[in-house]
């Protein structure tokens, strides 16, 4: 299993995470948005990840979505 805090995963998402916010698909900061990322990748759940960070589940949930449509 890949480790959500693994700075190569999150490092990976980081150009995703960077689309995201200049789309305006979200505020959060681009680090954290490549941190949500990874944690998905690595089979967190979206409440569970919303609560450790504090952040709206409907805000992961945007996240996910739009992440999805720019990746294969």
């Amino acid at each position: 299993m890949i480790a959500a805090g693994d700075p190569a995963v999150v490092a990976r998402w980081t150009p995703i995470a960077e689309t995201l916010v200049r789309q305006g698909i979200t505020s959060k900061d681009s680090g954290l948005v490549a941190t949500i990322l990874a944690q998905r990748e690595a089979g967190m759940p979206p409440s569970t990840i919303g609560r450790a960070h504090k952040v709206h589940h409907t805000t992961v949930g945007r996240i996910l979505a739009a992440a999805d449509e720019l990746t294969p």
